[in-house]
């Protein structure tokens, strides 16, 4: 399930606010190897302009943002209905940038954490 709005839900500053919350419950099939349900949240950096240069994003909503938060549940339990909270206190998150794109390195020196290694952005 997805809820896409390119026109955004809110400010990006409301990521680090106090307001900011989210409770979602996902069921977990057995399976040999252990999955979990992705929350992420795009985000139009400042340099959004700049990593769209002579890049067409692919993927469903990808062409409003260019960084993109991703929070996994840590420990989700196989067989059974899974509830997670998320918001910028809890959990650890990975930023990832635009799948394909090669911009970023040319702006920032490198790729967005997420997409080069399994380091975490920890807000706050």
């Amino acid at each position: 399930m997805s809820d896409i709005n390119l026109s955004g839900f809110a400010p990006a500053s409301d990521l680090v606010g106090g307001s900011f919350t989210a409770t979602y419950q996902w069921y977990m099939q057995p399976n040999p190897t252990v999955r979990t349900l992705a929350f992420r949240i795009g985000v139009q950096s400042a340099q959004w302009a700049a990593s769209q240069s002579g890049y067409t994003a692919t993927r469903s909503g990808e062409s409003a943002w260019d960084l993109c938060l991703v929070r996994i549940q840590e420990a989700p339990v196989a067989n059974a209905w899974n509830t997670d909270t998320v918001d910028m206190n809890n959990g650890v998150w990975y930023l990832y940038g635009q799948a394909g794109n090669p911009n970023w390195a040319g702006i920032a020196g490198s790729a967005p954490l997420g997409a080069r290694s399994s380091r975490a952005w920890q807000p706050g």
